[in-house]
């Protein structure tokens, strides 16, 4: 059960990291019992216990990129600071790039892929499902011709959704890379690509795979 009139409740950070409340405290019971607490980001009004994500505008990764955390102890009003770790629930895509045989350059170089770009997400258990809305998204730009990067929605496998294809458009040429079938896309990790094109097509190789970090 919710606290009455604790639900949803939107807190900021301060100087120091900590998280204030954006308008009035919220308090412990009075008769000392316990409670825990759920806390996400980006904070969205309206939400109960469903949270529906949006991967489709990629310009803005803070503003998509989904943070979840939930206490493992309870508290009470004899309880002090409460720590929140949170952790990431989706999964970024970053593909890094380099010319190879007939290939001066890849300035100015849009990349593309098509997949699925909504979801709900429990916020009491933790959990995504409901995916569904498969469309084209822009990966962002973080070094022209060198570096790319997408917050896409956790899959057990490229096969398992829809044969995932990546695109790379300079001027009129376009240049199609199918993800291996196997490849997965893990909730919290960064999974890097590395991609080499050529007058001919592209080619890429499974690069690094490593945690998103977010502090308490």
């Amino acid at each position: 059960a919710t606290i009455a009139g604790y639900n949803n409740i939107p807190y900021t950070t301060n100087a120091t990291g900590g998280l204030v409340p954006d308008g009035e405290d919220m308090y412990y019971p009075l008769n000392g019992s316990n409670v825990g607490f759920l806390a996400y980001y980006p904070y969205k009004q309206g939400t109960t216990d469903t949270y529906a994500v949006n991967i489709a505008d990629q310009s803005k990764p803070e503003a998509i990129d989904l943070l979840y955390a939930k206490t493992a102890t309870d508290y009470n009003k004899r309880s002090t600071a409460v720590p929140l770790t949170f952790s990431h629930k989706l999964s970024k895509f970053v593909i890094k790039t380099k010319v190879g045989a007939g290939i001066t350059s890849l300035l100015g170089m849009t990349v593309t892929t098509k997949c699925r770009t909504t979801a709900s997400f429990n916020i009491k258990s933790g959990l995504l499902d409901n995916y569904d809305n498969l469309a084209t998204i822009n990966f962002k730009t973080i070094k022209e011709g060198e570096q790319y990067e997408a917050i896409i929605l956790p899959v057990a496998s490229a096969s398992a959704e829809n044969s995932m294809t990546v695109r790379f458009i300079i001027g009129t040429d376009e240049y199609v890379w199918k993800v291996p079938p196997n490849a997965t896309f893990t909730a919290g990790n960064s999974h890097e690509w590395e991609i080499t094109g050529t007058r001919t097509g592209v080619s890429g190789i499974q690069g690094t795979i490593h945690q998103l970090l977010s502090g308490p």
